[in-house]
């Protein structure tokens, strides 16, 4: 359960906003006897809330993990990388195999010849948009930025460490205000 004093009401207000836009592009086939300008703006809504949802999830996610690289003295060590892995993944992973399952059972004679692809996130690479379970584009992108991220800060910040620099190149202040070291 989230605590309400920990809600921020603007973040909030974007997600609804972009719940609300991906829920208007999906719902584009019911505008096809809409005004042309009227259905364009429902067809390309979807895309502008996947995109803030992208914002989103680079702000909190990326402040969890700078929140902790902060606090372990602008470092992240391998059990540190590990466990952020271990905490997305068991909240995206068990959902996305579930439906891709579904998707496989259902089309089965429809599947792809490289289904492996989806196994690991690279169908993006191949095929753009994935022809079979299409909304899987967008999970792709999240987990390879949530195995990227932390190993770009990592090594960032190993390299300026071995250059007299106390903070890495790719690293921003997080906390406004902050005098940077």
């Amino acid at each position: 359960m989230v605590n309400g004093e920990n809600r921020v009401f603007g973040l909030d207000l974007l997600r609804f906003f972009a719940i609300m836009l991906v829920v208007f592009g999906l719902s584009r086939w019911m505008t096809e006897s809409f005004p042309r300008p009227l259905h364009i703006l429902f067809h390309g809504s979807g895309i502008v809330g996947v995109e803030l949802f992208f914002v989103l999830s680079g702000f909190l996610i990326g402040g969890i993990l700078l929140k902790n690289f902060e606090k372990n003295g602008n470092s992240l060590n391998p059990d540190e990388i590990k466990q952020f892995w271990i905490r997305r993944w068991f909240r995206t992973l068990p959902n996305y195999f579930l439906i891709l399952g579904a998707y496989l059972a259902v089309y089965w004679e429809g599947k792809p010849e490289h289904f492996w692809r989806y196994l690991i996130f690279v169908q993006n690479f191949f095929n753009y948009p994935p022809y079979f379970f299409e909304e899987s584009w967008s999970l792709a992108i999240e987990e390879l930025s949530y195995l990227l991220s932390p190993l770009v800060l990592a090594i960032s910040a190993w390299i300026m460490s071995r250059i007299g620099k106390s903070k890495p190149v790719l690293f921003f202040q997080y906390a406004p205000y902050r005098d940077w070291e």
